[in-house]
């Protein structure tokens, strides 16, 4: 599964509770101790975690120590040797090691740890929601890199030990911390040797039998390999210590410790690669010189007493030159998929392997994966099935005819004061966007944490932060919750929600979608013939309205390798369905409609009901007005008109002058149908929109500058905060039933 929420779990843990199993969770020491609320608003701070020192643990890993000896416990129990922390005896993490179902729940990522002892042997294995997160590592934004200082301050660390060692004499010890050593400034040198850039197979095999002379080059780097965590510095640490030694201890090491953690999976890559190759024609590159060149430097060594021993093994033989062979392809001028040498450092990522205990009868459940991702990921999948499900109470609106990018609604330092300014502005707009429907829907959604969440705004992180401090600042209502994308799989706390909308799309750059489709195909990616710079290749394909084969025109990015696209869609398109899709459109009735609101020029798959143009969307002063609880009464010609309106909108115009500039057009640019009280006109943009029910709303007139101008106010309403103090408001009627 993927995030484990108190609501959603129970939801499913029901049917299986009344079919008469045992249904329970396993939860990682980070996640939401659900027995525990916290009484916070934020819902990450909603819950304490299962383990209190989750962050304390987090960073013991990082460092190479073992959490459940080093900090949770260790020593016989009842014994006076046995150490515990602070939290054990009451641990909710430790009491769920003692608890069996017949049904367990866990999150993704536990399917490439150890299956807790607790879960069993599974008779079949059933996974929710897309699991790519769990399996990929280095493919984030910043990547997994071994540099040549860290490759070098493991080789100095293991000499250290070896001469120790040897001081001991502990001669066995240090010959084998002597040969893991020189192994690993072996693969050091052979990286080194390797052009920038993409690494194939080639490259690397020759680079590695180079400067294997003794034994094979699996030798060689199973050698390495165990020598780098023969390296790692020992945590000291012991469960129930003071926080600060504690934190002392664990600093003390861990830097050295992440280093040398990066370089022995760079080894384990290398070693993985070479284990399972298949049989393959290779050139003999060894030659004299090589060979005199490696023993003369086993001399030099043996001569400096840094062996103590005897001389390595001798120079490899004729049948050990043969298995080498059969596991590197020093002709194959295929890439190594994940690894790139980039000046002084290697940067990796990988896919990491479903443990062993979890292999049972699989069922993956995902309602936005691609076939091609899948099958890459998981191929022994036998069959795929696909289900469609109706959604006749969903209605969706597409605001298109302008790319709703990062670029236009992200200020970000990097860009200059008029990119930011008119990213400011966008944001503005989509806020007074989100104002209308806010006030169109309150009270017909859904109650969230205890507060009523009538609207869900999706949209990129800096944006979402933006909004918000604009919601705190009273400029965007209350009854309005923001995600953004990214964080959304799984989350079921807005499935009763009366209106999404998504801003912008979940887009992933070339090289994040490249990375991850490189370790699925296993092989160098098919280039992108016709790219937009340094960006996707672009179509023009037509929308899809409701009921009909024509649609206005959008533009759809795309990677001309089929696995690449498939990642590219299931990532971005597929992010989006997943994104409205929290409002669960699929349970929706006709007492319980969903409305959609899609800013994006992106063409996704669904039938859209209402194709709208990004100038035609802007709700219109008369829609702000009213989502604030204000019609005025009056026509646009009397005076006084456009500077009440000004100064009910001073986050839209900046003077009466430009309210009556920007809003010469028509009063049928409404969004929503709202009666206009001194002619009983009503707009008829949206015949669909329902009129607000402002019979019981007050009058009152007020003056901002020289002319007093009739109005109507919503109950709520404050005229004093919409004005300011140092208007003239006259309340003729306070309203009412």
């Amino acid at each position: 599964m993927h995030m484990l929420g108190a609501e959603y779990l129970n939801e499913l843990m029901q049917p299986l509770k009344e079919a008469g199993f045992t249904v329970g969770d396993f939860r990682g020491r980070g996640a939401d101790d659900l027995s525990a609320p916290t009484g916070e608003t934020d819902p990450k701070k909603a819950f304490e975690k299962m383990c209190r020192l989750h962050k304390e643990a987090s960073e013991l890993m990082a460092a190479g120590g073992n959490v459940d000896t080093q900090m949770c416990a260790k020593g016989r129990k009842n014994t006076k040797k046995r150490k515990e922390c602070r939290y054990f005896q009451t641990c909710v993490y430790q009491q769920q090691k003692e608890q069996h179902f017949d049904v367990t729940m866990v999150a993704h990522q536990l399917l490439t740890t150890q299956k807790p002892k607790s879960v069993g042997d599974p008779a079949a294995v059933f996974v929710d929601e897309d699991p790519l997160a769990a399996f990929f590592a280095g493919v984030g934004r910043v990547p997994v890199s071994v540099s040549v200082d860290e490759f070098h301050a493991v080789e100095s660390r293991l000499k250290r030990l070896a001469g120790a060692a040897r001081k001991k004499q502990e001669t066995k010890r240090a010959n084998g911390l002597d040969a893991a050593w020189l192994a690993v400034a072996d693969i050091h040198k052979a990286l080194l040797t390797i052009d920038d850039g993409e690494v194939n197979r080639r490259a690397l095999g020759r680079a590695l039998h180079k400067v294997t002379v003794s034994g094979t080059v699996t030798e060689k780097l199973g050698a390495a390999y165990r020598g780098v965590w023969k390296a790692l510095k020992e945590v000291d640490v012991k469960p129930g210590m003071e926080p600060t030694r504690r934190a002392a201890k664990i600093a003390a090491v861990a830097d050295f410790n992440k280093k040398a953690r990066r370089v022995a999976q760079l080894v384990k890559i290398l070693h993985g690669l070479i284990e399972h190759e298949s049989e393959r024609n290779i050139v003999d590159v060894h030659t004299d010189d090589d060979l005199k060149e490696y023993w003369e430097r086993m001399e030099a060594l043996k001569a400096r007493n840094t062996l103590g021993g005897a001389l390595p093994k001798p120079p490899i033989t004729d049948g050990e030159r043969e298995e080498d062979r059969r596991r590197l392809g020093l002709d194959d001028m295929s890439i190594i998929p994940g690894i790139r040498n980039d000046d002084d450092q290697i940067t990796i990522s990988w896919i990491k392997e479903k443990r062993k205990g979890w292999n049972a009868p699989t069922m993956y459940m995902d309602a936005t994966g691609h076939e091609a991702v899948y099958k890459a990921l998981f191929p022994d999948i036998d069959a795929v099935c696909r289900v469609e499900c109706e959604t006749p109470h969903l209605y969706v609106r597409q605001v298109v005819n302008w790319n709703a990018s990062r670029n236009k609604l992200v200020p970000s330092d990097h860009r200059t004061d008029k990119q930011n300014q008119t990213a400011k502005n966008n944001i503005g707009k989509v806020a007074r966007m989100i104002e209308v429907r806010a006030d169109q829907f309150r009270g017909q959604g859904a109650t969230v944490d205890g507060l009523g969440v009538d609207v869900l705004v999706i949209t990129y992180k800096p944006t979402r932060e933006v909004l918000e401090e604009m919601q705190h600042d009273g400029l965007v209502p209350d009854n309005v919750e923001f995600a953004h994308y990214g964080n959304l799989t799984g989350l079921d706390r807005w499935k009763g929600v009366r209106c999404v909308i998504l801003v912008g799309s979940a887009t992933k750059g070339v090289p994040a979608i490249e990375r991850i489709a490189e370790l699925l195909k296993g092989d160098k990616l098919d280039p992108i013939n016709s790219a937009f710079g340094n960006w996707y290749a672009q179509e023009k394909v037509g929308g899809r309205r409701k009921g009909q084969d024509t649609g206005p025109e959008l533009v759809r990015d795309y990677h001309d390798d089929p696995i690449a696209e498939a990642v590219r869609w299931q990532l971005t398109e597929g992010h989006m369905v997943q994104a409205w899709g929290r409002g669960r459109e699929v349970r929706r009735t006709a007492d319980t409609p969903l409305q959609v609101d899609l800013i994006t020029n992106l063409p996704l798959p669904l039938e859209v009901d209402e194709f709208v143009k990004w100038s035609d969307a802007q709700p219109g002063y008369l829609d702000t007005l009213a989502a604030r609880g204000l019609v005025i009464d009056a026509e646009t010609t009397a005076r006084g008109y456009w500077e009440t309106v000004a100064a009910a909108l001073p986050d839209v115009y900046v003077s009466a002058a430009a309210a009556r500039n920007q809003n010469s057009r028509s009063r049928a640019h409404l969004l929503i149908v709202y009666p206009l009280y001194a002619n009983e006109r009503v707009s008829t943009k949206s015949a669909s929109a329902a009129a607000p029910e402002i019979s019981f709303w007050g009058r009152a007139k007020v003056r901002v500058g020289r002319y007093a101008v009739p109005m109507r106010f919503a109950p709520d309403c404050d005229l004093v905060r919409l004005f300011g103090p140092d208007a003239e408001i006259t309340v003729i009627d306070g309203g009412g039933d």
